[in-house]
């Protein structure tokens, strides 16, 4: 029994399509990775990024060059329920589902809430988590977002990272006003 797939790979019309579709990422990411000042990128970048950014094509190479970040970080929040108990949510870091594509759109949004300037996203974070967690035994009372970091030192050096940081920038008191839906 043929398949979907055989189907479309024998068919002419089939292999045009994964042909543009292949030409189409090959443009993507060149398009990426050529110089911003560059005439051809602004060219083919005014074609292929909106399709690029919301497919999660893009890329940026800032993590090797020229400066590579030292720095390596985590984002969690304490939960403090009715019941005294406590809880931990932090950022997944495996799907078995999605591989590794998931986790990583919530490391690179994680990467970015636990900055001051965007201090804007804290309280919906801190609400969102306070609603999820929430069950009809246990309410959640307290959120309490930390950012964790180490810096890591220089290659070939021992110990190869410094001790961990950690800085509680955000704390919500979180009252049945908030579990109902309010502010």
């Amino acid at each position: 029994m043929i398949d979907l797939q055989e189907k479309v790979e024998s068919s002419q019309a089939g292999r045009a399509v994964i042909t543009g579709v292949m030409i189409f990422i090959l443009a993507s990411l060149v398009a990426a990775n050529i110089p911003q000042t560059s005439y051809l990128q602004q060219k083919l970048n005014s074609i292929v990024q909106p399709v690029r950014d919301s497919v999660g094509l893009d890329q940026t190479w800032s993590v090797f060059a020229p400066e590579p970040r030292r720095e390596t970080f985590a984002l969690d929040a304490s939960i403090t329920y009715n019941d005294g108990a406590y809880d931990v949510w932090a950022v997944r870091t495996g799907d078995p589902y999605s591989a590794e594509y998931r986790p990583y759109r919530w490391q690179k949004w994680s990467e970015n809430v636990r900055l001051d300037d965007m201090s804007w996203l804290w309280s919906p974070l801190a609400v969102w988590l306070a609603r999820t967690h929430n069950t009809s035994v246990r309410h959640p009372i307290q959120i309490s977002l930390t950012r964790r970091w180490y810096i890591l030192n220089p290659p070939g050096t021992h110990p190869s990272r410094g001790p961990w940081n950690e800085f509680t920038f955000y704390s919500l008191a979180v009252t049945p006003s908030v579990l109902a839906g309010g502010s």
